[in-house]
């Protein structure tokens, strides 16, 4: 049903710098980790399940580093695999570097240090996960389905075995009855996109924030409408008498349209410039501040926010320009100019 099947959680360690212990980013991950990523490291290797047992392989315990803390630690010496770095004031080999573009399971993470599961007792001094039991709930559990595997047939392999996990995984009845109470029971969900916690808690909020900038964008175009109206009768005679002279409607309507274009494009353009502004002030909220345990939230502008910017600027200069640009440029042109002249008598 599965291959590859893993675990991780993120943590900060402290690791020897030269003038004392630094918090840093990392990640524990167990052995098949890395090989379920399927993402080839940039020199040495990757940890494997030799070095996810306790006190690592033969060899000692190892980790693997990004690039950024290759650069930022080693100033990316050519001979950084086989160095020592002291983790906990343990030392720990470096095995390997990670290109700066891997991410890990966790997109809002950007762990700099993966090391072993099997050595959060010595990490993590003096709590110890492994062996702290039913109430050590501290892991992401993913996995690779094999070829030809849906999730829904997953998802049924899975059920029938939530009930005798859930009974051996603990003598304690009162927990057990409590669990069973909330339907406790296992489930997989698609992890193309990674594991993140900020996307379950923060989804309905962003998609409500959006739905409401939709229909603000929406009112704002309708007012222009309006107001792009209120100007095509303005110019009724001198849009009849250009078509009087010989100009086609087509013509006066693509005019129109592009001065609609322009209105929301310079909109669109000021959008540009703010969102810079605005996404990072929101990513400085969610995440909470810049620290080790922050969340590291990519909100750069990039070819989507412009294909998407490029979208709406058409869909409104459309909207708020084809309407009054047909009913400018239609009926009578005597009435047209009638009115026009009008108009101008009146003035």
């Amino acid at each position: 049903m599965f291959a590859n099947v893993f675990a991780y959680n993120a943590d900060t360690l402290q690791v020897r710098g030269e003038s004392g212990n630094e918090n840093v980013r990392g990640v524990l991950v167990s052995g098949q980790y890395f090989a379920a990523m399927q993402v080839a490291p940039l020199m040495g290797r990757y940890l494997t399940p030799e070095d996810d047992r306790e006190g690592g392989s033969p060899q000692g315990l190892a980790v693997v580093i990004s690039e950024e803390f290759w650069k930022t630690w080693f100033g990316r010496a050519p001979d950084v695999v086989g160095k020592k770095l002291v983790i906990a004031n343990t030392p720990f080999t470096v095995a390997g570097v990670m290109p700066k573009w891997f991410t890990g399971a966790d997109p809002t993470q950007r762990p700099l240090i993966y090391a072993p599961q099997s050595a959060d007792p010595i990490i993590d001094a003096p709590r110890d996960h492994i062996h702290g039991g039913i109430h050590s709930w501290w892991l992401v559990v993913m996995a690779r389905l094999k070829p030809g595997v849906t999730v829904e047939q997953a998802n049924a392999a899975l059920l029938p075995l939530s009930g005798p996990i859930l009974h051996g995984s603990t003598d304690d009845g009162n927990w057990i009855r409590d669990e069973e109470k909330h339907h406790f029971h296992f489930a997989a969900e698609p992890g193309s996109l990674g594991f993140a916690y900020v996307r379950f808690v923060f989804r309905k909020p962003l998609v409500t924030m959006f739905c409401m900038c939709g229909g603000i964008l929406l009112l704002a175009c309708l007012n222009l409408a309006s107001l792009l109206l209120a100007r095509g009768a303005a110019r009724e005679r001198e849009l009849a008498m250009r078509l009087a002279l010989g100009a086609t409607r087509a013509r006066l309507v693509r005019q129109l349209l592009i001065e609609s274009l322009l209105i929301a494009v310079a909109g669109t353009a000021l959008g540009l410039v703010l969102a810079p502004v605005v996404s990072h002030a929101l990513v400085a909220m969610l995440s909470g501040g810049n620290g080790p345990d922050s969340m590291a939230l990519d909100a750069s502008l990039d070819l989507r926010v412009f294909g998407f910017a490029a979208l709406v600027a058409v869909t409104a200069a459309v909207l708020i320009g084809l309407i009054p640009a047909l009913k400018a440029t239609g009926g009578d042109l005597n009435e047209q100019i009638e009115r026009g002249a009008a108009c101008d008598e009146g003035l």
